[in-house]
């Protein structure tokens, strides 16, 4: 996967981090993805460690996660929970948080609607946005993503502009899996 932002190539070595990867990329609070960071050096009890975790994202507060990516049924045998642990006590230099992340808290579903976001923003038309972003003002409640289409008068073209705008999280998709133009979406103020 490519991060368009900066045109670095991101690496995913399982569909898991794959997800986590459009996640992090896809949320405008993070300012910088970095996958696999260099290595780090643990003590665990009388020998060293070393290991290197998936992901340490940086957010725009200047604060930093640590992010290790295992299937929720790995967890236990792999020991990332005692490394979590040490690297907490070790490595506050190295990142504020230390955290795990698993199938559960960053779903198919969600990389998949990260990625869809990830492309609107590649291939954003400004004037699109700036359509479906008055239509949807023109709304209370929710709103079927085609009528927010159709509101809009821009055509096909509102699909992509109404998955930027959920993005941005100006508009909140309501409901479970991906969007389609079935679904509804709602303004975030709301």
């Amino acid at each position: 996967m490519v991060s368009h932002e900066d045109q670095r190539e991101i690496v995913a070595e399982s569909g898991i981090e794959r997800d986590v990867a459009a996640t992090l990329l896809a949320d405008r609070r993070i300012t910088l993805v970095e996958d696999q960071p260099p290595p780090v050096k643990l003590k665990l009890g009388d020998r060293k460690i070393r290991r290197t975790f998936d992901f340490r994202v940086t957010l725009q507060d200047g604060r930093r996660i640590a992010i290790a990516v295992k299937p929720k049924d790995k967890i236990k045998r792999s020991g990332i929970e005692t490394v979590i642990e040490l690297a907490e006590q070790q490595l506050p230099q190295f990142a504020d948080r230390f955290m795990i992340v698993d199938e559960t808290m960053v779903t198919r579903t969600m990389g998949n609607l990260a990625r869809e976001i990830l492309h609107a923003r590649r291939f954003v038309n400004t004037d699109h946005v700036a359509a479906v972003r008055r239509a949807a003002e023109a709304t209370h409640g929710t709103i079927r993503i085609r009528d927010l289409a159709c509101l809009s008068g821009i055509g096909a073209g509102a699909w992509w502009a109404i998955i930027c705008l959920i993005g941005e999280e100006e508009l909140v998709h309501v409901g479970n899996g991906m969007p389609t133009d079935r679904s509804f979406v709602k303004r975030a103020a709301e």
